[in-house]
């Protein structure tokens, strides 16, 4: 008998107090939303409905799996800004404009400036420790197999500088598995 795991959808509301409506929801892209399917509909249904309703969206896809599902398809960033990994901020107040956030294994995760009213300052949304944080009290560090080979694979110079991080931390997986 197979367990399927339940669907868990992970975003943020930031709700205007005042005029009591939602006015950014941060995403934290999952495989649902970048695999084929319901979910996926579901998801490409929010971000329009974000868009016509005037919401700031803040899109984070931490995964390699997947087809990437943000609000803007890659072909349109820069050359740059087309890595694996990324953020994107689309805000409703510069809807033909993109900030783009590319992010790359070997690197720490960015800050990202999260908008907020039009009369308020962007904050500034620091990736890496909530990773860091999620790790630690997650536990993965006890419950991740690091001599498993990674799905998906990992190719070229991430291959390299992943199995050179898992040897210096005594986490060495056989080579051929990568």
């Amino acid at each position: 008998m197979s367990m399927r795991r339940p669907i868990t959808e992970t975003f943020v509301e930031v709700h205007d107090p005042d005029k009591r409506r939602v006015v950014t929801v941060i995403e934290l892209l999952s495989e649902s939303n970048k695999s084929p399917g319901e979910a996926n509909e579901q998801y490409r249904q929010q971000q329009k409905e974000l868009r016509r309703g005037r919401v700031h969206l803040v899109e984070i896809d931490l995964l390699r799996a997947g087809r990437r599902a943000l609000v803007w398809p890659t072909r349109r960033f820069p050359k740059h800004a087309r890595t694996v990994y990324g953020a994107l901020i689309h805000r409703a107040t510069k809807p033909h404009r993109l900030e783009i956030y590319p992010i790359t294994l070997r690197k720490p995760l960015p800050g990202i400036r999260i908008p907020l009213r039009p009369h308020d300052d962007d904050v500034r949304l620091e990736l890496q420790p909530l990773v860091v944080q999620a790790y630690r009290k997650g536990r993965y560090g006890d419950t991740i197999d690091y001599t498993a080979a990674c799905e998906p694979a990992l190719r070229g110079e991430d291959a390299a500088w992943a199995d050179e991080l898992l040897k210096k931390a005594g986490r060495h997986p056989p080579a051929a598995r990568f």
